[in-house]
């Protein structure tokens, strides 16, 4: 994906104003260009910067290193806790700072042009350390042309193109300056001299301004701010989504075991060879001994005193015999030799034959870069929206039913749970529920209890105000972790046992069948049954291609049964 200019990186520091104010709680260098900043704002802020390119709020976290590099241990100790001041960019100019207050001031400098870099000052601008080394000492803007709050006399003089002055001196870039061109009727070409200067300023300053909230055009690995499409006004979301599918594209590569079986067929094939070539050798230095058997007796062949061997040459090789031995004896070690490097011939032909007989799958489809989504507060909790967009919130155990009744449970609630014992309590956020929510979080309470495990087809579910749920026991009693008083009167229903669960916008949803019919067309119905939950489980995920772990959350405990 191309680099951001200035104009879209005023926009998305605009968005991400939200940070000002919360805490930096952790800091991750995925690699050494990507800086992974987590903030605890009211949204859980992951902050992802690519330096020399972009950076963008996500829902996804990337894989960070085991190891940390430098660089982030030198910033966890300086900065990490620390709250957000402010964060701003430099007017006209693709760098952004992020100013951090502890004890000390500290000042995050993020460069967003050529290779990018992060650089950790203090107030004064003096560099106490960078991620790429960098000789100045103190920090130092280059003062550029504020394309918000440009003067004219910064342009007037200008002898260059219209096109050049708004994509270069005003850093739009050249499709932002094609596009005021083609709408304000300006020719491209024209010169600061040609055209009404007043108009100009006036023209460019408002569609500049309409960059900052006009829609976005997505296109297969691209963005642009565009009139034509109003879709899409959060540019954060845009970029997340962009970079969301390159990370988790697959593709394919050679599997491991097919690399290794390859090479070690070659190493085989390779030393067969190398053995034919030394048997030819060896060969050759008999036919020359058994012509030449009175070698010995020459003259002119030198004798090594140090080894104590005869060197005889034989073209470019050479034979060596030790003193005390005869060329019979010579010729009768070189037949051994050859014996043993037939029987290692034999040897590499099976180990080939075997090698070529495994069956390794050539190629293998792994993931570049794999993120995985941040869950939202209440996923903790069994829960789903009702058809009226109400959330609904379940305890999984005895530990979450008393966090959701200490701490989520607010006035206007109602509760519920079922009659006999082992049931989770469940909460309906609604002002002004419906008979159908109230069923459908009856249905929920009834299937997350025991009696999904005990293949009872239905049974009763009561609701009450927040008002009448207490955790102060009667006198003389005793409550349990996870267990509640229930005062005044209650509501019965009795509520067959079911559920679906269902794909929506590739995300794992799960709740009563008129709640989640209402969200998606692709789900599949659920009873209890006597198929184990991870077979069950395993084929919800097949059939709607969803995650394996989050289809086992929303599966109730026991056995079950797909209609």
């Amino acid at each position: 994906m191309r680099n951001i200019n200035v104009v879209e990186l005023a926009r998305i520091v605009n968005e991400l104003k939200k940070i000002e104010g919360s805490r930096l709680s952790k800091i991750f260098l995925p690699e050494l260009k990507l800086l992974n900043l987590r903030f605890n704002d009211k949204d859980k802020t992951s902050l992802i910067i690519d330096s020399g390119k972009v950076l963008y709020s996500t829902k996804y976290k990337i894989e960070n290193p085991k190891n940390p590099h430098n660089f982030v241990m030198y910033l966890r100790k300086n900065i990490n806790n620390s709250r957000v001041e402010e964060i701003r960019q430099i007017p006209g100019d693709r760098i952004v700072e992020i100013i951090f207050k502890n004890k000390n001031k500290n000042i995050l400098i993020i460069e967003f042009f050529g290779k990018g870099n992060f650089i950790l000052t203090d107030e004064n601008y003096n560099v106490k350390n960078s991620a790429r080394k960098i000789k100045e000492k103190v920090y130092e803007y280059t003062k550029k042309i504020d394309p918000f709050k440009f003067k004219k006399q910064e342009i007037y003089g200008i002898e260059e193109d219209l096109i050049n002055i708004i994509s270069s001196k005003l850093s739009l870039g050249k499709y932002y300056a094609l596009n005021f061109c083609k709408d304000y009727g300006y020719n491209e070409k024209s010169k600061i001299k040609d055209i009404d200067f007043d108009s100009f300023v006036k023209d460019i300053k408002k569609y500049i301004k309409n960059l900052m909230k006009i829609g976005i055009k997505k296109l297969e690995n691209n963005f642009y701010i565009s009139e034509k499409n109003s879709s899409e006004k959060n540019l954060n979301n845009v970029i997340d989504e962009l970079y969301n599918s390159k990370f988790n594209k697959k593709y394919v590569v050679s599997s491991k075991e097919y690399i290794k079986n390859e090479k070690s067929i070659k190493k085989q094939e390779k030393l067969l060879v190398e053995f034919d070539k030394k048997i030819s050798l060896k060969q050759n230095q008999i036919d020359f001994l058994s012509a030449n058997r009175s070698i010995l007796e020459n003259k002119n062949i030198k004798f090594d005193t140090k080894t104590k061997e005869f060197k005889i040459k034989i073209g470019e090789n050479e034979i060596s015999i030790r003193s005390g031995k005869s060329v019979e004896n010579k010729i009768n070690d070189l037949y051994t030799e050859i014996k043993k490097l037939r029987t290692k011939i034999k040897g590499a032909n099976e180990t080939i034959v075997k090698l070529r007989k495994k069956e390794i799958s050539k190629e293998k489809i792994i993931r570049r870069i794999e993120k995985k989504k941040i869950s939202k507060w209440y996923e903790k909790f069994r829960w789903f929206y009702t058809k009226d967009n109400n959330l609904v919130l379940g305890g999984r155990d005895a530990t979450t039913n008393d966090i959701l009744i200490k701490k989520h449970m607010e006035k206007e609630d109602l509760v519920f749970h079922t009659t006999d014992p082992g049931s989770p309590f469940f909460i309906l956020k609604s002002k002004n529920p419906s008979p159908s929510e109230i069923n459908d979080v009856s249905i929920a309470t009834a299937s997350y209890s025991k009696a999904w495990s005990k293949k009872i087809a239905s049974t009763e579910v009561f609701y009450v105000n927040s008002d009448q749920v207490s955790k102060s026991a009667n006198t003389g009693e005793f409550l349990k972790k996870g267990s509640f008083m229930i005062r005044g009167k209650k509501n019965f229903l009795n509520v067959k046992l079911g559920l679906c669960i269902g794909s929506q916008d590739g995300s794992t949803i799960g709740g009563p069948y008129s709640a989640i019919s209402s969200k998606t067309k692709k789900y599949l119905k659920v009873i209890p049954g006597y198929e184990s939950k991870s077979k069950i489980a395993k084929k919800i995920s097949k059939k709607l291609n969803l995650d394996l772990d989050d289809v086992m959350k929303f599966l109730p405990n026991g056995t079950s049964k797909i209609l």
